[in-house]
C-alpha cells in the first residue's frame, strides 16, 4: 500500500496527472495510478525511476523560488503531450 497522500497528485484530464516531487519519488504510487510516462519540468527534481517509467525532462529553471515556470509557460498556454498506447 502506498503511503503517498492523494493530495500530492491531481487528475487534470483522463490519463493526465499533475504531481509534486514527493509523489514522483514513489514508484508504487505512480504505478497504482497507471502512470507510464512522466514529463519532468523541474530543475531540482531528478528522474527517480528511469528503468520503470519513460521520462522527458525539460529542466525549467526557477531560480530557487518556484516561479520560473510562469516565465516559460504563460497562463493560458496549453501543452499537449501525445503518447501512443
Amino acid at each position: 500500500m502506498s503511503i503517498i497522500s492523494e493530495n500530492r497528485i491531481s487528475l487534470i484530464e483522463e490519463r493526465i496527472f499533475l504531481g509534486d516531487s514527493i509523489a514522483a519519488k514513489s514508484a508504487e504510487f505512480l504505478a497504482s495510478k497507471g502512470i507510464t510516462h512522466i514529463l519532468n519540468v523541474a530543475d531540482n527534481v531528478p528522474n527517480y525511476h528511469p528503468t520503470l517509467f519513460v521520462y522527458k525532462r525539460l529542466e525549467v529553471k526557477d531560480m530557487g523560488m518556484d516561479v520560473g515556470m510562469e516565465r516559460v509557460f504563460d497562463e493560458g498556454t496549453l501543452i499537449f503531450i501525445f503518447i501512443s498506447y
